[in-house]
């Protein structure tokens, strides 16, 4: 999907580091400017992009990257025959709600040093967010736009972010285990639960937790039941977001003992 030169000819500074408390600032380097002005050259060359401020856990003004039309994305990669269907459906270019709750779950958590996965990280907003409290977070996803939307996204904090292609039941993140493995809007498709619990189990520790937030689905109603088949305790939190909205469910799965 490539774009015309107007899309990439002033690329924006890099934002800077965001200091994370009880941890040291590493110092920026030419090499790093680099780096973020390849990263942003390649995504604003697929798709059209834009610059805006978000509210990010307790950053109140966090640098973010917009793609103007998601719309538009999906319907020229739809049109192409050379994309999986992971690639063709942009998902990863719009910021979905359920992962402010369980961010706010999150929050609760001593996160100062926490090891965290996030699963199907899209933008990587849920992941970013831990990482601003102290948390170790890799974000992983399938989809090679996401993963640079995400770079781009967790530049302010890199320092304590890593981001990695991880598809479900074929990828492994370097024989590591997480206390915590995360992922928000994961659920939707039935099918693909098999290949994610998979992954989950192959990079869960003994004792971790795995936490799926969504926005109340007639699939996630099947969910509790079908991780209990598999010898998982399931508990189910509610978070009100106050937006109007319905309130975000997260499944908290720990191995049945």
């Amino acid at each position: 999907m490539a774009r015309s030169r107007s899309h990439i000819s002033n690329l924006p500074p890099p934002p800077a580091l965001i200091p994370v408390p009880g941890l040291q600032t590493p110092a920026e380097s030419q090499r790093d400017r680099q780096q973020w002005y390849r990263l942003w050259w390649r995504l604003a060359n697929r798709v059209p992009l834009r610059r805006k401020d978000v509210s990010l856990g307790e950053q109140a003004q966090f640098p973010w990257t917009e793609v103007v039309s998601p719309e538009e994305v999906l319907e020229e990669s739809v049109a192409r025959s050379d994309l999986s269907a992971a690639e063709a459906d942009p998902f990863w270019a719009t910021l979905w709600r359920a992962y402010r709750g369980l961010v706010q779950y999150l929050c609760q958590m001593p996160l100062q040093g926490m090891r965290i996965l996030e699963v199907g990280c899209g933008q990587g907003a849920m992941g970013i967010a831990t990482a601003l409290h102290g948390a170790e977070v890799t974000l992983s996803d399938s989809v090679s736009n996401a993963l640079l939307v995400a770079q781009i996204h967790a530049w302010p904090v890199r320092h304590r972010v890593r981001v990695r292609r991880l598809r479900w039941g074929i990828d492994r993140c370097d024989g590591e285990r997480f206390p915590i493995i995360a992922g928000s809007d994961v659920l939707y498709e039935p099918l693909a639960w098999d290949d994610l619990m998979r992954t989950a189990e192959e990079h869960l520790e003994p004792d971790g937790q795995l936490l799926f937030s969504e926005p109340p689905r007639y699939t996630g109603e099947r969910f509790i039941p079908w991780m209990t088949d598999r010898g998982w305790d399931v508990r189910v939190v509610w978070i009100d977001l106050k937006d109007g909205l319905p309130s975000i469910r997260i499944f908290i799965c720990r191995r049945a003992k």
